[in-house]
């Protein structure tokens, strides 16, 4: 067996897929999909993982990688084995997949207020979307300093999709959401209409809420708390989060979406 780093072209991906073994399972289109994304957004890196080829030179591994250089359309750095044993894809891919978590060495809540925070970013409610660990890394050196802020007054605890909120509210009034943390998470010393007596009051009732309406719904306390005004009852809508992105624009602050994903009111 012999090895060696290629630069892919999607011409050479294309003629290497017409090889593909017979025996190959089936192409998995939203796998090609995301890894296509990743090459196209310049995230997908050179590994020790590469394709193979057995000694009758057909494809045993690598298929899924193959199709994304030609769904791209990005000439990308693959390892290529050649003269592969006829079994090779015998003792492959059969570890567990790596978790969001365990790459990031962060816990599940954590990795949750990432992926609210690319809601956020995004105007993008599908539960933040099927995010590369890339994707998540690049989040956490963006957002790891503001979320340890929220967690020293709260709690690592506070459910993510609200972190991911406070977070995001943070550089517009920093005593106001740090103290709404510490409240979401004490419950001590409330009164209706506080928006952390509303907004424990939503979390704890009610059927199993989606990570898209418990982002907004932080948005939505942590306008309260800005504005200062009472909330008697905690509604998942969006006006929460527009107020936020607009305070955010005024400050200028990065990573605010623009007016292409949020339009000015």
């Amino acid at each position: 067996m012999r090895s060696e780093t290629v630069l892919v072209t999607p011409e050479q991906a294309a003629i290497w897929l017409r090889q593909n073994d017979p025996k190959n399972r089936r192409l998995n289109s939203a796998h090609v999909t995301e890894l296509a994304r990743q090459m196209r957004d310049g995230r997908w890196r050179l590994t020790h993982q590469g394709i193979a080829f057995n000694r009758d030179g057909l494809l045993t591994d690598g298929q899924h990688r193959l199709a994304a250089i030609v769904r791209s359309g990005v000439s990308t750095m693959l390892l290529v084995f050649v003269d592969c044993d006829e079994d090779y894809d015998a003792p492959i891919d059969q570890g567990s997949v790596r978790t969001a978590g365990q790459v990031l060495h962060k816990s599940t809540k954590y990795i949750a207020a990432l992926r609210g925070l690319s809601m956020l970013e995004n105007n993008s409610w599908g539960n933040g979307g099927r995010l590369a660990n890339a994707e998540l890394l690049e989040l956490s050196k963006r957002y790891d300093e503001e979320i340890q802020t929220i967690y020293s007054h709260g709690s690592t605890t506070l459910p993510g999709g609200i972190v991911s909120a406070l977070v995001f509210a943070l550089p517009i009034a920093p005593e106001r959401i740090t103290k709404l943390a510490s409240q979401i998470y004490t419950g001590e010393m409330l009164s209706r209409g506080d928006p952390a007596y509303t907004l424990r009051g939503w979390l704890a009732h009610g059927p199993k809420h989606s990570t898209a309406d418990v982002v907004l719904a932080g948005c939505s306390a942590a306008r309260s708390a800005i504005t200062q005004e009472p909330v008697a009852s905690m509604y998942v809508a969006k006006s929460g989060y527009h107020f936020l992105v607009t305070k955010r624009r005024v400050l200028r602050l990065p990573n605010t979406p623009g007016p292409d994903l949020v339009p000015s009111r």
